[in-house]
Formats: structure tokens, sequence, C-alpha cells
């Protein structure tokens, strides 16, 4: 489940582009692919590129640095983080580059929708609304922020190991041997007496008692 929030006329360049059609579904396929994963961060460079956003020769922020967006089409740039919300700073400075740079026309940015217990704002919505309007006049780019509701990690695993399980046949009762009683069974098992020689029978031992040398005995 996603939330699209446009900026300064950024619906409007993506018609004009003719890619608002294929930004929807771009949106869609990330939210099939990423709801409930582990490994998103993954997963969401092989969407991507399976859409055809990335194309490495223009990813690059800046010349010479290793900084680069999660993908560009069409002069659309596709930046985020679906970890913290509090990405947001950062993905519009480096949308905000390459929008100075005319490299650019517009940027679109991916963050989760939930945030922190501790956060006065109630509406995740607001407060991107507040926080776009509180960095103008220094982040001025046409931007899209897209909101993404994407379950806690593993759950799309734990629903599909509940529909696996079967339940357990109890009908089959096991008798349970105590664990001294397999271990004689193992080491020495019962030999039938009557089926010993003779000679080889144990006999009674004789008690002996002890006697001290005669050189240590008391005097």
């Amino acid at each position: 489940m996603f939330e699209i929030l446009h900026f300064r006329g950024s619906e409007n360049i993506l018609k004009d582009k003719g890619m608002d059609k294929d930004v929807q579904r771009t949106l869609e396929y990330l939210d099939n692919v990423l709801y409930g994963s582990i490994h998103r961060r993954e997963l969401l460079r092989e969407a991507l590129d399976e859409m055809g956003w990335r194309h490495k020769r223009v990813l690059s922020v800046l010349d010479g640095r290793r900084y680069y967006y999660k993908g560009i089409k069409q002069g659309v740039a596709l930046e985020g983080s679906l970890a913290v919300y509090e990405y947001i700073l950062e993905g519009l400075l480096r949308l905000q580059i390459g929008f100075q740079k005319e490299r650019i026309d517009m940027g679109i940015l991916l963050l989760p929708a939930t945030r922190g217990d501790r956060s006065p704002y109630v509406s995740t919505k607001k407060l991107v609304e507040d926080e776009v309007q509180d960095l103008y006049p220094t982040i001025d780019l046409p931007v899209a922020i897209v909101l993404f509701d994407l379950g806690k990690p593993g759950e799309s695993m734990e629903e599909e190991a509940s529909i696996q399980v079967r339940p357990r046949d109890n009908t089959a009762e096991t008798k349970k041997v105590p664990r001294e009683t397999k271990l004689q069974e193992q080491v020495s098992p019962e030999i039938p007496s009557k089926n010993i020689p003779a000679t080889l029978k144990s006999k009674p031992r004789k008690k002996r008692r002890f006697k001290f040398p005669p050189f240590i005995q008391s005097k």
C-alpha cells in the first residue's frame, strides 16, 4: 500500500512526459515485491532494474563521486530509503543537486509511512507537507514523495509458513522407554542363563579379611 504526494507541479511534469502510467506501474510493482520482505535493499535494486530505471551511465549524482540515484528515466530521478523516514532530508538534497545541475527535471522520493511512537505528528502525510514547506526555498525542485506501508520485515514469510503447516497426527501413541533402560540394552543385552556354560557362570565370592604385613603390625 502506498500514497503519492505531489509538490510544485510534479504530477503535470509526469503527464507531459507520458510517464504517469509508467510511474504508477513501477510503484505498484515495488509494493508487491517489497511487502513483508527482509532484504528490501537488494529487492528494490532488482525491481527497478527490471522496470528500466537503472542505467549505470546516468545514475551518478556528482561526477567522480560514488553518489548514485536509485534510478533515472527520462529526466525523472528515483531516490529514497524504505528503512527510516528521516532520510527525507538527505533524499531531497540529492535530488536538488541533480535539479540544479540540470541533470533531472524532477524527482521521486520513496519513504516509509511508519515512524516512531514518540513523534508528535499523527499523520505522516501532514509531516511531509510541513517539512517540504519548511525546506523551501533551499529545496525548490518539483518532487513527488511516495509513502509506503510495507508491513513488518518477514511478515510475508510468516503468512506463507502458516499456510503450509499441517496439523500433526497424534493418533499413534509412542511408548516412552527410560533412557537408562535403552543404555543397558545397548551396552549389555541380557543373555538367557540356560545357554551359559557352567564353567562361565559366576560363583559367589567369599569375603576376605585384610591382614597387615608382619613388620607393620602393632606390638
